[in-house]
């Protein structure tokens, strides 16, 4: 959403890395998401998250390969439990960093492909 400014995704964000945290599913399509802000999502909530096994972030056209370098704390993290994530468009620079996210020790069972370039 255009009108959630950065304290706003910041503050919700926080909320997914408490222990507290308990939400399974967070859909954050067409939500003009860029790199700053996925990189908080990933560095301040899915890295910490134990509870979130579905992720969608597609649909943000601002993001970019650089963003979704952000993804490497997440995967390297022992606390995701992340099973499903929805991503798009990509192109093969992102396809071939997800491989090699998914290539780890990943628990991602889905992963959705919304468009590609």
């Amino acid at each position: 959403n255009k009108r959630i400014n950065l304290p706003g995704w910041k503050s919700l964000f926080e909320y997914l890395g408490d222990s507290e945290c308990t939400l399974q599913n967070l859909d954050i399509d067409d939500t003009d998401m860029n790199n700053e802000r996925l990189h908080l999502l990933c560095e301040l909530g899915l890295a910490k998250n134990s509870s979130l096994t579905d992720l969608c972030i597609s649909r943000n056209n601002n993001i970019s390969i650089g963003g979704l370098r952000g993804f490497n704390a997440v995967f390297q993290s022992c606390h995701s439990v992340l099973k499903s994530i929805s991503i798009g468009p990509i192109d093969d620079e992102i396809a071939l960093l997800f491989s090699g996210f998914l290539s780890q020790d990943s628990m991602v069972e889905v992963l959705y492909i919304d468009h590609i370039f």
